[in-house]
């Protein structure tokens, strides 16, 4: 666990671009805009990933259910100031520095170890299933 995690205290506050908070989670959420023959104007408000994109191909193309709303989503901030966090479907959020386990911005979540281990397993994940031996 990086030090600054041990007792941290959320910042009640919204940080602008460069350390995350309302501007960050603006620059994450994207639209996503599909056109094609055969495809009905609508919209749909699900909140997913980037992670989803090849089930919302198969969609459109195949007719396939949509993934599954989820409730919260992890994202990495840009390699200008490396920092990871969570984003809910209600628009809480919480963001970490990487390099010193400092809460850069949070809203809603309260619990920095839990984003940290959340992070930290979907590491280890990705590690063991691609790392050479």
């Amino acid at each position: 666990m990086p030090p600054a995690l041990a007792g941290s205290a959320v910042p009640p506050t919204t940080y602008g671009v460069s350390a995350g908070g309302a501007d960050h989670i603006q620059a994450v959420m994207r639209r996503l805009l599909v056109s094609g023959r055969g495809i009905a104007p609508q919209r749909i408000s699900a909140f997913l990933s980037h992670k989803d994109l090849p089930h919302i191909i198969l969609h459109f193309l195949a007719d396939r259910p949509l993934p599954e709303v989820h409730d919260s989503l992890l994202t990495v901030g840009s390699t200008e100031r490396w920092g990871y966090g969570q984003i809910t479907q209600q628009g809480d959020y919480l963001f970490i520095d990487n390099n010193t386990g400092a809460v850069l911005a949070g809203r809603g979540i309260d619990d920095p170890q839990a984003i940290f281990e959340l992070f930290q397993h979907d590491l280890n994940v990705f590690a063991a299933r691609y790392q050479r031996q």
